[in-house]
């Protein structure tokens, strides 16, 4: 069936199902295991102590994947840290159009690393408590090492992504806002029972809990953009006024 078939593709690892394992969530910020996938089967080992009573916490993606490809997989937003990428398409002179990415990472609701190589990224779902390792003075550090030009690109091409898009943070606020009291409206319905419509609330209420999801998507997407560039923004006016000291 489908309900059968979204299990098997959201639920297993290393295509295979892991009862127990299975119920365990998913957080790259709070990583406390290290999964060892064999042809013999699988093995989950605690990566740090783990006090007794606090939650067990697995990575279902990690690497270079981004919290899209998480959504896209398991219908939830990730917490920190999130990557976020998207493909350009550059012109240039001598080589025509150039296909490019731009990614950043989310690790707070302010931290954010911008362009960050796969080496940084590496130990993103195998390494616990992965948080600590990007400190503001790191950051700090690898965006100095960034060129203007680098720089300059992924705020123009994350301003156009923006500018592309049909609807803003702000306007899909009000549609999430929208779509949460026609599910609270048709939550209440269907608690009262109405045999006579009870299939169609009951489908009703699964549409709206999906686009719901969706929309929340659209919203934690745009406003992690939005701080990117302002935190590029930044970066752009440091670069320029060291650039002008350097000429004086």
């Amino acid at each position: 069936t489908h309900r059968s078939l979204w299990a098997a593709i959201s639920r297993a690892i290393a295509r295979r199902f892991l009862p127990i394992y299975d119920l365990m969530n998913h957080d790259n910020g709070q990583l406390n295991t290290q999964l060892q996938a064999l042809d013999q089967g699988c093995t989950l080992h605690a990566a740090v102590e783990i006090p007794v009573g606090s939650e067990i916490f697995v990575s279902y993606q990690g690497g270079s994947a981004t919290s899209s490809d998480v959504f896209q997989g398991y219908g939830f937003i990730e917490s920190f840290p999130q990557q976020w990428a998207w493909t350009t398409i550059a012109k240039r002179e001598k080589d025509g159009l150039q296909e490019g990415e731009q990614r950043f990472m989310l690790l707070s609701n302010e931290l954010v690393l911008l362009l960050p190589p796969a080496s940084m990224t590496a130990g993103i779902g195998t390494t616990a408590h992965v948080l600590t390792e990007f400190t503001p003075d790191m950051i700090q550090v690898h965006h100095e090492q960034l060129t203007v030009r680098q720089i300059e690109e992924f705020w123009k091409s994350g301003q156009e992504l923006l500018e592309s898009l049909p609807t803003t943070a702000d306007q899909d606020e009000i549609i999430l806002s929208n779509l949460q009291s026609q599910y609270a409206q048709v939550q209440t319905a269907l608690e009262a029972r109405h045999s006579s419509t009870l299939k169609a609330q009951t489908h009703a209420l699964v549409t709206l809990s999906d686009r719901i999801r969706a929309v929340e998507y659209r919203v934690f997407m745009k406003r992690a953009i939005g701080t990117a560039l302002r935190v590029a923004q930044q970066e752009r006016l440091l670069h320029h006024q060291a650039t002008t000291m350097e000429e004086l």
